[in-house]
């Protein structure tokens, strides 16, 4: 999948896909799939997300990171993140 213009990191790529392809919640996996990211970088981003308190993380209990993530979504942090994209996409 390209990455469109108005997004600028991986963290803005991933806001971007939950707010307007995974509107309910998506997991890691999804998220690797849909930007072609690694694990890492994938794991890297949600914390950083999780950190700002833009998304919310379900975690699996009983598991070790980084395959402790059930499914992330977005939070009022993240959907104000969501409409700044919108904006800078022009949709």
């Amino acid at each position: 999948m390209f990455r469109p213009d108005f997004i600028h990191n991986d963290e803005d790529w991933v806001i971007w896909l939950l707010g307007s392809e995974f509107p309910k919640h998506a997991n890691p996996e999804q998220l690797r799939e849909r930007t072609h990211l690694t694990s890492g970088q994938i794991d890297e981003v949600i914390r950083n997300l999780e950190r700002m308190k833009a998304i919310r993380v379900i975690r699996i209990p009983g598991r070790f990171p980084p395959d402790n993530i059930e499914n992330v979504a977005l939070q009022k942090y993240g959907d104000s993140m969501f409409e700044e994209l919108k904006l800078r996409s022009n949709r």
